[in-house]
């Protein structure tokens, strides 16, 4: 394997650690430079040693060495996602402008895939920052898409979720979606446009009708409806998903069977 791209793969991991320190920090309302990290539980001192992105989680079988509490699975994962977006990115963007635009873009939706999955939590200021981000960047053509195509995907990815939410609100009288899942969509599709809003709607709701429905069979829960999870999550994983087999994605959206 190229050296420069382990180097990247690290690098990469160990920025997704400080996204894991920066969300939990904007969650309890702490300054990220306060202090070194500590156990959510016990408030010990992490070592250094005990810092290294995913191997340290997985020495330690997912448990903090101070009191044996487990660590949550969040903080492996948004570091090997920012590990492979890291290691994509570098070997496929065509400018150091695009290379910077992409890597802004998936670090805050990194932060957002924290704090949702911890705490079904969605950021607005990390939403808006990302649709600025985006606007900006696409206007500058750092991003392959249009500034107009940006700003429709943006509508269009609002629109769509807050529609399905209303629905919910007034028809079933329940909360099928949290109020920031809506503004998450926007700002995925002011990064992707509006083609790969939906092609991200699509995925992302096919993965989560899979959770979903494995985890009530688990829990052996009847009610799918009353059954509640973070969206968020699956919305960032299927966005990078996107990005990164976009080619293949659209061939095989475009040609599916038309009823």
């Amino acid at each position: 394997m190229n050296a420069a791209v382990v180097a990247v793969a690290f690098i990469s991991a160990c920025w997704g650690s400080f996204l894991n320190c920066l969300a939990y920090r904007l969650l309890e309302g702490t300054s990220v430079l306060k202090g070194r990290s500590r156990c959510p539980e016990c408030k010990t001192e992490i070592k250094p040693y005990d810092l290294i992105p995913i191997l340290s989680w997985i020495m330690l079988r997912g448990r903090c060495r101070s009191c044996k509490k487990s660590i949550s699975w969040i903080y492996p994962v948004v570091e090997l996602l920012a590990a492979i977006m890291g290691i994509f990115l570098w070997c496929t963007t065509p400018s150091n402008f695009s290379f910077a635009a992409y890597a802004s873009l998936a670090s805050l939706l990194l932060i957002h895939f924290h704090t949702d999955a911890r705490d079904m939590v969605l950021l607005r200021p990390i939403t808006l920052a990302t649709i600025i981000i985006a606007f900006a960047t696409a206007s500058m053509n750092w991003l392959p898409i249009s500034i107009i195509s940006s700003f429709l995907g943006a509508l269009l990815g609002f629109g769509i979720l807050w529609s399905v939410r209303m629905f919910y609100l007034k028809v079933r009288n329940c909360e099928a979606l949290g109020d920031g899942d809506p503004e998450l969509l926007a700002s995925i599709g002011a990064i992707v446009g509006p083609f790969g809003c939906m092609g991200i709607l699509f995925i992302s709701s096919l993965f989560a009708s899979a959770f979903g429905i494995t985890y009530a069979l688990i829990k052996s829960k009847k009610n799918l409806l009353k059954l509640k999870f973070a969206y968020g999550p699956f919305l960032v994983l299927s966005t990078f998903i996107w990005i990164i087999w976009q080619k293949t994605l659209m061939h095989f959206l475009y040609h599916l069977p038309q009823f």
